[in-house]
C-alpha cells in the first residue's frame, strides 16, 4: 500500500502496488496527516500496535509535529520499536537483491580504473573529485549519492572534508569513495591510489591491511558477527606492525 502525494502516483502506478492512496500537496493545513491516519486506523484495531523502526539509520522523514499529531490521531494504538526485526529482513538479500547490487559495484570499479587517467601529480583535489563523478555517471551509474576521500603524503586523516583545491604531489596517497546507485542499489567501496611511487611506509601499511583482510576473509563462516570480524581484522593488522584507527582505515590506508 502507498499513502503518497498525488505527483507521486502515475508512477507508482507504474509498480506492483495496486492500493495508491494519494493527496493534493503541499497542503500546510494538513499534509498527508489526515489520510495517512484514516488509512492506518483502518488497518489496524484500537487496541492494536504498529511496528516503527526506531533505531540505527532511521530516518523520519516527516515533521515531529506532523508524527506527533498522527500518533494522537491513533491513539490508543501504539507505536513500538521494530529496527530488530526490519533489520533482519534487509539482511537477508534476495538473488535479485545481489544481482543489483554486482551490477552497481561493477560500475564503481570501471569508475575506479579510470582514476589513475585524471589522478595525476599537480591535478586539484576537487577537479579529482569532479571527474570521478562523472566517470560514475559514463559507467552507467543513476546518481553518486556521495564521493568522499582526501589525500596527503603517506596517508590520509580526514575523508569527510569537501575536496579543496590543493594539487595532488608525489608521495600522496589518495583515496576515493562512493555510493554509485543504479535501481535504487548502492556500489559502496572504495580504493587507494599512491601519486607516484608510494614509500616504503605506505607499503608496508598496505601490505599489513591486505594481508588481514585476506586472512580474515579466508575465516568467514556463518554465525560470525560484523563485530567479530572487525575484531578479527583489528588484531590481524596490530599483529603485522600496524595500528588501526578507530574509524576503520589502517595508517593511512582505506578498506579493501
Amino acid at each position: 500500500m502507498a499513502v503518497i502525494p498525488s505527483i507521486c502516483a502515475a508512477l507508482t502506478g507504474r509498480t506492483w502496488l495496486e492500493d495508491i492512496r494519494s493527496r493534493d500537496a503541499p497542503d500546510p493545513r494538513d499534509d498527508g496527516i489526515g489520510l495517512l491516519a484514516e488509512t492506518l486506523s483502518g488497518m489496524v484495531p484500537e487496541r492494536g500496535r504498529f511496528g516503527l523502526s526506531m533505531g540505527a539509520e532511521t530516518q523520519l522523514r516527516m515533521p515531529p509535529g506532523d508524527f506527533a499529531a498522527l500518533r494522537a490521531r491513533l491513539d490508543p494504538r501504539r507505536f513500538e520499536d521494530a529496527t530488530a526485526c526490519l533489520q533482519r529482513v534487509r539482511e537477508i538479500k534476495s538473488e535479485a537483491e545481489i544481482a543489483r547490487l554486482r551490477t552497481a559495484c561493477a560500475i564503481a570499479g570501471r569508475a575506479f580504473v579510470r582514476v589513475p587517467g585524471f589522478a595525476l601529480p599537480g591535478r586539484p583535489l576537487d577537479a579529482v573529485f569532479s571527474d570521478f563523478q562523472i566517470a560514475l555517471l559514463e559507467e552507467g551509474a543513476d546518481w553518486a549519492s556521495c564521493v568522499a576521500g582526501g589525500a596527503a603524503p603517506d596517508g590520509y586523516g580526514d575523508v569527510i572534508s569537501p575536496a579543496g583545491p590543493d594539487p595532488l604531489a608525489p608521495g600522496d596517497i589518495l583515496m576515493l569513495d562512493t555510493c554509485a546507485v543504479k535501481d535504487g542499489y548502492f556500489g559502496d567501496f572504495d580504493r587507494n591510489l599512491a601519486i607516484g611511487p608510494a614509500s616504503e611506509t605506505a607499503r608496508r601499511a598496505l601490505a599489513a591491511l591486505w594481508e588481514a583482510t585476506e586472512e580474515t576473509m579466508a575465516a568467514l563462516s556463518p554465525g560470525l558477527r560484523a563485530c567479530d570480524l572487525h575484531a578479527m581484522l583489528a588484531e590481524g593488522i596490530r599483529r603485522r606492525g600496524q595500528g588501526p584507527r578507530a574509524s576503520g582505515w589502517a595508517t593511512g590506508w582505506g578498506s579493501r
